[in-house]
């Protein structure tokens, strides 16, 4: 944070009133006074001055900048800058009579038509009722807003002759929100204290954390024989409904993108998804069990999990082995859960069993 430290109003108030009267050799003002209100209302302009310096001294270094002065330094580092946000897209089912067009760019909408819209994108000339649909979220709804679960319901906007009025999304994942600042700041630091360096590990990982719905990168060297290069990676968001593991088209939009920067004199690169590794343990003598409870459970030990977890990785050019995911690692996750109060944690040692194993929560069993 700035070092650039304001006073708070009452104290700027005093200080200009003070100013004043050692100027003007004066009493003290008096409220309601023409020259306490004059003297007030200075000092509140200067505050608000103070302000805005103290919010551009913050603004100053990427470490501390926000919004669009971050957005500034990510335009000078990075080749890509803020990743967008994605729209959800999947199928929606409909009932119709045989003949029935739906047309391209129908609209759907949710919550009564006060959630998110979206539309088709194919003509469909039905046939066998019901029929599925593909749609995509419109803007403005990008983001995790358009990821619905199978079964909500979905009115039509607008109807369709013989065309029933509502349908059922059957898939609607892939909503993904814009980079964060917190992400974007991590890129751009990791740019400026890591340059470029012809082609090492950390040049192949930002160059994936570069590309829109990556979120973490590993670089494995040398992997796959000498010369080589494997790279797994995440799309925690993008693909959160599959575990924020990759799908096969995440891996062919990666693998092109590395091809296109990677340096000529390495063999190969080989993009892989990493292999999850179950971390399963037993809870005995647990001081509540409800779902609340629980629930706050799996959210601190999957985030315990996401923040340490790794595949087979390289420190300053070396070989790292995956993580083993120790006991008391779990331990102080499930302590920091919101309601555990007490506990007996059952559970050994998870040591992955390949370089590309990547520890993410299992079963709980109570």
């Amino acid at each position: 944070m700035s070092s650039f430290v304001v006073q708070t109003l009452d104290q700027v108030r005093a200080q200009n009133r003070d100013a004043i009267i050692s100027q003007l050799h004066a009493a003290p003002m008096l409220p309601n006074s023409v020259g306490r209100v004059l003297a007030d209302s200075n000092a509140g302009l200067a505050f608000l001055t103070l302000m805005y310096i103290q919010y551009l001294s913050n603004q100053l270094l990427p470490d501390t900048a926000e919004d669009a002065f971050l957005d500034r330094f990510a335009d000078i580092w990075l080749l890509q800058p803020r990743k967008p946000p994605f729209y959800a897209n999947g199928t929606v089912s409909v009932t119709a009579t045989s003949g029935a067009i739906i047309p391209l760019g129908q609209q759907f909408t949710a919550g009564g038509g006060n959630g998110p819209v979206f539309a088709s994108t194919a003509q469909i000339t039905v046939g066998i009722s019901p029929v599925t649909v593909p749609v995509v979220a419109i803007s403005p709804y990008s983001g995790t807003i358009g990821n619905l679960d199978p079964g909500t319901v979905l009115a039509l906007a607008p109807a369709i002759p013989n065309v029933a009025n509502i349908a059922t999304v059957v898939s609607l994942t892939g909503g993904a929100e814009q980079e964060t600042n917190d992400e974007l700041r991590a890129r751009v630091l990791l740019r400026i204290q890591q340059p470029p360096c012809g082609g090492n590990g950390t040049d192949y990982e930002q160059w994936a954390l570069s590309v829109p719905g990556v979120t973490r990168a590993w670089v494995s060297p040398c992997e796959m024989g000498v010369g080589t290069v494997t790279v797994r990676f995440m799309c925690d968001d993008l693909r959160a409904s599959n575990g924020g593991f990759p799908l096969p088209g995440d891996v062919a939009i990666l693998q092109a993108y590395i091809n296109t920067v990677r340096p000529v004199t390495a063999i190969d690169c080989f993009v892989v998804v990493p292999i999850p590794l179950p971390v399963n343990f037993t809870l005995n003598n647990l001081n509540a069990t409800d779902s609340g409870t629980m629930a706050n459970i799996e959210a601190s030990v999957s985030s315990m999990l996401k923040e340490v977890s790794a595949p087979a990785s390289c420190l300053n050019g070396l070989p790292v082995p995956p993580t083993t995911i120790y006991s008391s690692w779990v331990n102080q996750a499930l302590l920091e859960a919101a309601g555990v109060s007490y506990f007996d944690l059952v559970m050994t040692d998870v040591v992955p069993p390949s370089k590309g194993a990547l520890a993410v929560l299992g079963t709980i069993t109570l």
